[in-house]
């Protein structure tokens, strides 16, 4: 990526043409921002996001280098639980989401399981497992995952076998560019002990904002480091008020003049709603904020 500047704060790159990024996330040009353009799309992967995010800040605050760490490594860790192989995560996926209202239920995560992911794994860089590359990515790949929950279910309604139903629609995955980028996370990269044993170095912390002596804290805290913040989202449509959805972001600093929290957001495509985070906003709608501490 070219005209990009490190924030000395943060370690993120910033980027100087902030309209890649959300818009409420660019109101400063100095915000931190990640390295590279991937966005969650439609994928409810805000966790993974957050997680990687405080490690490539920490990283660079301590090591004095930038890092461009893979959320799609770290999404399909969350996404193959411990199963063995992709055969059987697969039949694992299909299995549950097929009993669910709405199989996005296995795509949300909490930050710090993320974190404890990496800490278990570690994680590639983006370069070798890319979250959205042309052609099939994250996104795509979870799209198809769920067209196959739909065709097991409408078999199912007409008379069909689930296990029957199940196992064509995995041939299919096989058979198609999704199954291609699941089973990247299978392969060895050497950057995964890196990371491994640098996020083993630290604890993800928690800590309610519902509280204005909370976010005055919070304030302080962002003078030294950036942190995650998980809110309940204020206006939910049908899909996400099946889930009581939450949304997780990296909040940078505190912008005086507009008495508002600075973001860098993974949802780029405003899934969630777009607001002001000011402080009253925190306070009514934020749950917890998550920040690294040191062993």
């Amino acid at each position: 990526m070219n005209n990009l500047v490190v924030n000395k704060k943060t370690g993120f790159n910033s980027n100087i043409n902030t309209g890649k990024f959300n818009k409420r996330a660019s109101a400063n040009k100095n915000s931190a921002a990640w390295k590279h353009n991937s966005k969650q799309d439609t994928v409810w992967s805000c966790h993974v996001f957050v997680a990687t995010a405080l490690l490539e800040s920490e990283y660079y605050r301590k090591i004095g280098k930038t890092i461009n760490l893979s959320e799609a490594d770290l999404f399909l860790k969350h996404l193959k639980k411990i199963t063995p192989s992709w055969d059987a995560a697969l039949s694992f996926y299909l299995a549950q989401a097929v009993n669910m209202s709405n199989p996005r239920h296995l795509e949300i995560g909490h930050v710090h399981e993320s974190f404890s992911l990496i800490q278990k794994y570690g994680l590639a860089k983006e370069k070798e497992i890319n979250y959205s590359p042309l052609g099939i990515g994250i996104p795509l790949s979870m799209r198809i995952l769920r067209q196959s929950v739909d065709n097991i279910k409408k078999g199912v309604k007409e008379g069909g076998s689930q296990k029957d139903l199940t196992k064509i629609e995995i041939d299919k995955i096989k058979k198609n560019g999704a199954f291609k980028v699941l089973s990247r996370e299978g392969q060895y990269f050497s950057s995964r002990e890196e990371i491994k044993q640098f996020a083993k170095k630290y604890d993800i912390k928690s800590v309610s904002v519902r509280h204005r002596n909370n976010t005055h804290a919070l304030k302080s805290m962002l003078a030294h480091q950036v942190v995650g913040l998980n809110y309940k989202v204020p206006s939910m449509t049908e899909e996400l008020k099946a889930t009581h959805q939450t949304h997780t972001l990296i909040v940078t600093g505190f912008d005086e003049k507009k008495q508002e929290f600075t973001v860098r957001d993974s949802d780029s495509k405003g899934l969630f709603g777009s607001y002001a985070l000011t402080e009253e906003f925190v306070i009514k709608f934020g749950t917890k904020i998550y920040y690294l501490e040191k062993r």
